[in-house]
C-alpha cells in the first residue's frame, strides 16, 4: 500500500513538471541580450501563496510574484551588458562610474510584453528593457556624455606600388645622329584638381583623401561583415585598421544620437536586420577582431575608403553602422 502511493505520487509530480517545464523552456529560449531587435528580455516566474483569502487574491500575489523574479532576472542580465569590449554594466556598477539605483529605476520602468496564468494559477510574466532610448533605457544610465567630440581621422596615406625594375635597356645609340645640345628632360605631367573660373560658374571639385582616394559620394551606410570571427557585441564598439587607428569610436560622435539609437545594430548574418546601414551600404570584410572579439578591424584600405565616403555622406556620425556576425 505504502509503495503504491510513492509511486501514484511520483505520477502526479511527473505529470506537473510536464505541464509546467514546456512553457518555462519556450519562453526562457527568447530571454536574454537580444542585439539584434536591441533590447533586454527576462522571464519571471510567480506562484500563488497559500496565504490567499480567495482566488483573486491568489492570482495577485503570484502575479507580484512573478513581477519580482523577472526584476531581478533583468537586473542580472543587465549587469553583464558590455559597455565597452572590456567592460561591462557591473564593472562600471563597482568603479562608481555608475549608479546602480539608476539601472534600477530603468529595469523597474520595464515593459510587460506577455502575462500568462495555467491552469494552477502559476503566473509567468516576460518583461523587456531597451537598450537604447532617449528615456528609459540601458544606454541613458551606461553611456555618459561625450566631453569635447573628436573629429574623424583623416585616411591613412599608402605607400605607392613600385614598378617591377627593368631586366634589360635598350642602349642603341646613333652617334653620328646625337644632337650637339642635349634636349631638357621633360617634366612628369602632375594630376591636378581644376580650380574653379574666375566667374565660380565650375562645380566645386570632389575633395581627395592623402593617397588620391575620391569618394563616390552616394552610401548611406556602413555594413562590417565580421562572419567566422565570433564577434562579441557591445554597447560602445571601436573600428581599426590594420595599423592600429581607430577610425570609429564612441567620442567621434554626438552623444544624444548614440543613446537614443546605438553605435552600431548587429545582425546575424547578412540576411539579418541590415536596414539600418540604409539602402545602399559600403560592405567591408574585417580581417580580425581585437579586445575579446568585441572591436573589428578592416584593412587600411578599407578604412580609407569608409573615411572618405563618409566625408561625403556622414553615415557614420549618423550611426549608420551595421556588424554582421
Amino acid at each position: 500500500m505504502k509503495m503504491k502511493r510513492i509511486f501514484l505520487w511520483a505520477v502526479l509530480i511527473g505529470a506537473l513538471l510536464c505541464v509546467w517545464r514546456p512553457t518555462a523552456s519556450a519562453e526562457l529560449a527568447t530571454a536574454g541580450i537580444n542585439w539584434e531587435n536591441e533590447v533586454v528580455t527576462a522571464v519571471g516566474y510567480g506562484a500563488p501563496s497559500d496565504k490567499a483569502k480567495n482566488p483573486g487574491h491568489a492570482r495577485m500575489l503570484a502575479h507580484q510574484a512573478a513581477m519580482l523574479d523577472g526584476f531581478r532576472r533583468l537586473a542580472e542580465q543587465a549587469s553583464g551588458i558590455h559597455i565597452t569590449a572590456e567592460s561591462t554594466i557591473s564593472d562600471n556598477i563597482s568603479t562608481g562610474d555608475i549608479v546602480a539605483g539608476e539601472v534600477n529605476a530603468v529595469i523597474k520602468r520595464a515593459k510587460v510584453v506577455s502575462e500568462t496564468y495555467d491552469e494552477y494559477g502559476n503566473c509567468t510574466v516576460t518583461m523587456e528593457v531597451p537598450l537604447y532610448g532617449v528615456t528609459n533605457s540601458i544606454a541613458k544610465v551606461a553611456l555618459k556624455p561625450v566631453a569635447q567630440q573628436e573629429p574623424f581621422p583623416e585616411p591613412t596615406a599608402e605607400p605607392p606600388s613600385v614598378p617591377p625594375a627593368q631586366t634589360s635597356v635598350n642602349v642603341n645609340v646613333d652617334i653620328h645622329n646625337t644632337p650637339a645640345t642635349p634636349s631638357a628632360p621633360s617634366t612628369p605631367s602632375v594630376s591636378t584638381t581644376p580650380a574653379p573660373s574666375a566667374g565660380g560658374s565650375s562645380a566645386a571639385p570632389v575633395p581627395a583623401s592623402a593617397n588620391g582616394m575620391q569618394a563616390v559620394g552616394s552610401y548611406t551606410g556602413l555594413i562590417v561583415d565580421c562572419t567566422g570571427f565570433g564577434l562579441r557585441p557591445v554597447m560602445s564598439p571601436v573600428i581599426k585598421n590594420a595599423d592600429g587607428t581607430p577610425i570609429y569610436g564612441y567620442k567621434n560622435l554626438d552623444s544624444a544620437k548614440v543613446i537614443a539609437n546605438g553605435m552600431a545594430g548587429y545582425a546575424n548574418g547578412m540576411s539579418g536586420r541590415t536596414t539600418r546601414a540604409g539602402a545602399r551600404p559600403l560592405v567591408v570584410k574585417a580581417i580580425a577582431l581585437e579586445n575579446h572579439n568585441g572591436n573589428p578591424i578592416v584593412s587600411v584600405a578599407d578604412a580609407n575608403r569608409i573615411l572618405v565616403e563618409n566625408q561625403a555622406t556622414h553615415f557614420l556620425d549618423n550611426c549608420a553602422v551595421v556588424f554582421v556576425r
